[in-house]
């Protein structure tokens, strides 16, 4: 098969690309359809599942050193896990994006072509006051023409893609995320591209499955077509657009034997093709005015054009100071292991400000007094009523898919009894005479909206007027290595 050096820089959403081959270079089209799944990387949220259902109109057969039409193909995108909880929390309200995926075309007597290729997700817009879950993106894509060079069969399989995606808020501003920095298999990655806008999904598919697209055969070719009438006009262009994008819609052409595929124009030059009645264009100028057109073509050649419209592309701009308020419930048990020793329970809660461009926050962090019961000396039974007071605000980040936290407070020791009866210390000035400072990581892969264990350890420093006991509490409780296990539970 040969493929110009200009072909290949333009050659589309890769496992896809053999979709579709359409023209008189091929014979009649066999459906395709091959649904797939893969773990992808999120900004802030880390790993989730995507599936991608690919109907095409796939070749049985193309001639050798023929020169196929274009080929089309169409996708749907199901996100699922917690990304529609993601773009609820960032308050998205449109996503717009690229994606580009690795596929090889495995060529007639052996041989393959690795081909990474580019589509078009369409623009999504939230029509309610949620984000459905799961979250559903069109993609729509298109080849260039392709030659192949040698008889037998061909196939094309399909592997890993990455997106390259803009999340808008209700303004029409694009809402800055902090970059994914590894991939699902942990290995560096850096940004596609240096706008602030954009954010980077990278997806690996999940478990052995089918990858193979399309079977086909490439035979001593076909007879030119004999039809010559050429399709109607595509009726009322219209479009709408934001900052970067134009989306496209018209009404169908009809033809004597059937219209095959829809070329867009924007000016003079042709930017996509398609087979249905609608288009996203990407990678558009904020403060730009196009002209556009479309063309209907049935599959012996023949074309007519709509007219045109012109749409201008409005400023946009990312949005700044950008941020999300996350809440959420905590429970979970700080484990003592001074001279008393033990389990404290933990329950409370967290208000986080979220700066959405980098992922760090600011949070109000709220622990109930809760009682436990401990052992002092190894043998005496101590029952502790404890509370904290915050010194600052809980600060933290999610940088590659953990969490982390930092905290600083006193601890209160409220009541301390032996035997759960005799009071021996306490009171609300009982308390650390040091600030505590309590560093909490999650795991990897942390998700915000599903929540998650996180854990760490903290020291306590000697006491204050705990009453006349007060130098023998203060050596039972001061120490570190102090454990603290907690889950994260979102409020959504």
């Amino acid at each position: 098969m040969s493929l110009t050096s200009h072909q290949a820089r333009k050659f589309a959403f890769a496992g896809l690309a053999a979709a579709a081959a359409l023209g008189s270079a091929a014979s009649s089209a066999q459906a395709a359809k091959l649904t797939l799944n893969y773990q992808c990387k999120y900004p802030l949220i880390g790993a989730q599942p995507l599936k991608i259902d690919i109907d095409a109109a796939i070749p049985t057969s193309i001639g050798v050193g023929e020169e196929t039409d274009r080929f089309v193909i169409n996708a749907l995108a199901t996100a699922g896990g917690s990304t529609s909880g993601a773009m609820q929390l960032i308050k998205a309200a449109s996503i717009e994006g690229t994606a580009t995926a690795a596929s090889t075309i495995k060529l007639p007597g052996g041989g393959s072509l690795p081909l990474k290729v580019p589509i078009t997700v369409a623009n999504w817009n939230k029509t309610g006051a949620t984000v459905p879950n799961p979250l559903l993106l069109d993609a729509q894509g298109s080849t260039p023409s392709l030659t192949f060079d040698d008889l037998g069969s061909a196939s094309v399989t399909v592997d890993a893609i990455a997106l390259n995606l803009t999340a808008r808020n209700a303004q029409g501003q694009a809402i800055p995320l902090p970059p994914v920095t590894t991939n699902i298999d942990g290995q560096a990655v850096t940004p596609s591209d240096s706008d602030p806008g954009t954010f980077d999904v990278y997806c690996k598919l999940a478990g052995n499955q089918n990858t193979t697209l399309a079977t086909f055969q490439v035979n001593n070719g076909t007879s030119p077509s004999s039809d010559t009438t050429p399709p109607s006009q595509p009726g009322n262009l219209r479009g709408t657009s934001n900052a970067n994008t134009t989306s496209l819609t018209w009404n169908a052409a009809t033809d004597n034997v059937g219209v095959i595929a829809y070329d867009v124009f924007r000016g003079t030059t042709r930017v996509a093709t398609v087979n249905k009645t609608s288009v996203t264009i990407p990678g558009l100028t904020p403060n730009s005015s196009s002209q556009y057109s479309v063309s209907a073509r049935d599959a012996g050649g023949n074309t007519t054009a709509s007219g045109s419209i012109n749409i201008s592309n409005p400023a946009g701009g990312v949005a700044t100071n950008a941020n999300a308020i996350y809440s959420a419930d905590l429970n979970g048990t700080a484990t003592m292991k001074t001279l008393i020793t033990g389990g404290l329970p933990l329950q409370g809660g967290i208000v986080a400000d979220f700066k959405l461009s980098d992922g760090t926050f600011s949070a109000d962090l709220n622990l109930i007094p809760r009682t436990g019961r401990l052992t002092a000396l190894g043998f005496l039974p101590v029952t502790a009523r404890v509370g904290f007071i915050n010194a600052t605000k809980t600060t933290g980040n999610i940088t590659n898919g953990v969490l982390t936290s930092v905290s600083r407070l006193r601890i209160q020791l409220l009541d301390v009894k032996l035997f759960g009866a005799i009071s021996i210390a306490g009171g609300r000035n009982c308390q650390t005479k040091q600030i505590s400072t309590i560093t909490l990581r999650s795991g990897q892969n942390f998700d915000p909206i599903a929540g998650g264990a996180i854990s760490g350890t903290f020291s306590i420093s000697d006491l204050n007027d705990c009453g006349f006991l007060t130098g023998i509490v203060s050596p039972l409780t001061a120490g570190g290595g102090n454990g603290i296990n907690a889950v994260l539970k979102p409020k959504l």
